[in-house]
């Protein structure tokens, strides 16, 4: 396994796991709001 092609799958799995923690306190924080409305 080449080292360049093993940093460039870290930095994008770097970027995709920001982007999933983003969507999950996203989702937590709406999650309340939904069920005060109801």
């Amino acid at each position: 396994m080449k080292l360049g092609s093993f940093h460039r799958r870290k930095k994008v799995f770097i970027k995709d796991f920001k982007i999933f923690m983003m969507m999950v306190l996203f989702f937590r924080f709406k999650k309340p709001v939904f069920e005060t409305k109801k």
